[in-house]
């Protein structure tokens, strides 16, 4: 990409033409210099294949991504119009008539809880069941659904938390690499392992606890701002995403869904204290975690009035403020601190994990948009990768990416802007990795994608034909994971 932005550059500075005299100056033909131009730009362009087009569409898509985010934040502070009415009173006001709609409607908080336990049970139960089917008749018809149980679904990622759980970080052996992994998940599976004395069944009961409590909080989040329909697609679409059978088995992805949609949660009510605790717990699941620090920082501002109260000089009722609100927000990064920690006592380098991550798992950060081209290169064949492979890691990582970049270029004055960014800034760290394998997993923790499925599918045609669409691409991922192909 550099070398193309190069080639460019020369061609737009270095241009042959023909010159001319006038008055003693020397001039370039205007027609020449044309002439020369298109000449140059179709011998450039057609050096370049539709992958290079892709990576400069990305950094095009990106950059007008960032400018209507700070266009809608300005929007939302009220620095680009007059108010009458807080945006944040206004939001209360509606949250509070949709509450008391909810009551009318006899959908008390209770009863939508103990619907959603059994709709998780119901979803979680299907998906085993279809991972036993498919062992069964694929690999072992002797095999037992209850005894089978560990050896389906414990695969990949799941025994490297387990041995966490059980042996805690450890600076020895290939067990010294597990540090990449957060520590909260393990820590639970160890706290819950002393209730079901065995180490697997205790991540499984955190992951479907969270699970549950995630489908809660969002379907309570939804329903700040849209209907009691909205919500319960909403919730609908968490639980049928292709790669959401992730979320039953012993991986992080529901725990940090839970913890993510709890603290945007918290934001929504300014409840900056649980935010900050919330948000510290987060950080101590995933990599991402730290990520939710902007979305909470953009709800600070904007439901204190900052803007206005800087405009109106009014800086004592800030700083105050800030101490009583605000500074717990801080509380947030304290959990990667925590990881840096961990792996400065256990690893003996506070950025070990990185070292890890280059030397063993043969990764490391790259330029965004460059790894999304070789994404796609890889989905296409074009650079050699097998037909498993791709569909196994490349076609689901190009279809999620386009999926979401698509969701948020949508949803800019259908969603607030806080969800939006922590979707855009999620999905470049999640995609910035140069041996991405994970990034259709990655996809299903940005919680803010099944709103936006649940505006968007009003029309029952669209909507039936998502739910169809991810009905089958769930079951074809959950038989390829229990029959041990490359699905991470």
């Amino acid at each position: 990409m550099e070398k193309a932005l190069f080639q460019f550059t020369t061609i737009l500075f270095m241009l042959p033409a023909t010159n001319i005299r006038s008055r003693g100056k020397n001039i370039v033909h205007p027609n020449r210099v044309w002439d020369t131009t298109i000449a140059k730009l179709a011998y450039l362009t057609g050096r370049w294949n539709i992958f290079t087009f892709l990576e400069c569409a990305v950094i095009l898509c990106s950059l007008v991504i960032i400018v209507l985010i700070i266009y809608y934040f300005l929007k939302e502070t009220g620095v680009l119009y007059s108010s009458v009415v807080s945006p944040k009173k206004e939001s209360i006001v509606i949250s509070k008539l949709k509450y008391l709609m909810q009551k009318l409607h006899g959908l008390t908080e209770c009863r939508v809880f103990l619907h959603i336990i059994l709709i998780v049970i119901l979803s979680r139960l299907t998906i085993f069941l279809l991972g036993y089917i498919a062992t069964a008749l694929f690999q072992n018809p002797q095999i037992g659904i209850f005894s089978s149980f560990e050896e389906i679904w414990n695969r990949w990622d799941s025994p490297h938390y387990i041995d966490i759980a059980r042996n805690g970080y450890t600076n020895e052996g290939d067990s010294r690499f597990f540090i990449i992994y957060y520590p909260l998940y393990p820590l639970l599976i160890r706290v819950f392992s002393y209730i079901t004395s065995d180490l697997f069944s205790a991540g499984l009961l955190v992951s479907n606890i969270s699970l549950v409590l995630a489908c809660y909080y969002l379907y309570k989040l939804v329903l700040l701002d849209f209907d009691n329909e909205t919500a319960d697609k909403s919730v609908l679409f968490l639980l049928i995403y292709p790669f959401s059978f992730f979320a039953g088995i012993v991986y992080t992805e529901s725990l940090f869904l839970m913890l993510t949609i709890k603290c945007f949660y918290y934001m929504r009510e300014r409840k900056w204290l649980m935010v900050g605790l919330t948000g510290f717990l987060t950080t101590l699941t995933k990599n991402q975690g730290v990520l939710i620090f902007l979305p909470a920082v953009i709800e600070y501002i904007v439901s204190s009035a900052l803007i206005d109260k800087i405009k109106q000089r009014k800086f004592k009722m800030i700083w105050i403020g800030f101490l009583t609100g605000g500074i717990y927000l801080f509380i947030i990064p304290l959990g990667t601190l925590v990881y840096f920690a961990i792996n400065r006592i256990f690893a003996g380098n506070w950025f070990m994990f990185l070292e890890y991550e280059r030397t063993h798992w043969h990764t490391q950060f790259g330029f965004f948009p460059s790894v999304v081209k070789s994404i796609f290169a890889n989905s296409t064949g074009a650079s050699g990768e097998g037909l498993i492979r791709r569909i196994s890691f490349w076609i689901p990582q190009s279809v999620s990416f386009s999926t979401v970049l698509l969701l948020i270029l949508c949803s800019f004055n259908k969603l607030r802007v806080s969800y939006i960014a922590y979707m855009f800034v999620f999905l470049i760290i999640s995609f910035s990795p140069t041996w991405s394998i994970c990034g259709a997993r990655y996809t299903y923790s940005i919680f803010p994608i099944f709103i936006a499925f649940g505006l968007f599918s009003k029309n029952r045609t669209l909507f039936l034909s998502l739910i169809f669409f991810f009905t089958i691409m769930l079951a074809f991922y959950t038989v390829a994971f229990v029959r041990g192909f490359p699905v991470m």
